[in-house]
């Protein structure tokens, strides 16, 4: 089994401003300031995009991230899109010592050997991905993340009459058509 673990290694820039928030939130301001802006932008917009980004596969927001896997595949590494670049590519050697690995390609979103991965343990590869605030989203994708910032908003209360956990479907129907690298999901 194939233990891989992804974290980020630096913060995104949100692809969803307080202004556009407030478009899609109908929220009156007033001298450009809302009562709930520190709850925007430190907990509803982030939980928007990163429920958007584990529903599609995809990074929304660009950012250095560490993705850790137990050993090199048999074929190429997928990376969740759209991949930048590869900063670093580390294994662990059978005496336990660090190694850099730099015998690869990037093509697309995925990592492969020049000719074979080398045997090893703990790979880790530190890479960039994601849209940056020059790019622009995917006008489907930026408004499944705002109509899940909408559901969180409307509905932040333990007890409602809905599911918690279920994503609107209008989210579902514009995010679906991007998701990549799920399986059979």
């Amino acid at each position: 089994m194939v233990i891989q673990i992804l974290e980020s290694l630096t913060q995104p820039q949100e692809p969803i401003s307080l202004q556009t928030a407030y478009a899609q939130l109908k929220l009156d301001i007033e001298n450009g300031v809302h009562p709930e802006d520190e709850w925007l932008k430190k907990i509803a917009i982030p939980a928007a995009r990163s429920k958007a980004e584990e529903f599609t596969g995809l990074i929304l927001a660009q950012r250095s991230l560490r993705l850790t896997i137990d050993g090199f595949p048999a074929g190429s590494i997928l990376l969740p899109p759209p991949v930048k670049s590869v900063d670093s590519v580390n294994y662990f050697d059978g005496n336990g010592n660090e190694v850099a690995y730099t015998d690869f390609r990037l093509t697309g979103g995925s990592l492969k050997p020049v000719s074979v991965w080398p045997s090893g343990e703990m790979v880790q590869i530190v890479f960039t991905s994601g849209y940056s605030s020059n790019e622009v989203i995917p006008p489907s994708l930026m408004v499944g993340m705002l109509l899940i910032l909408g559901h969180i908003y409307k509905n932040r209360e333990v007890l409602t009459d809905r599911e918690m956990f279920v994503m609107p479907a209008g989210a579902e129907s514009f995010l679906r058509p991007s998701r990549v690298n799920l399986g059979m999901a």
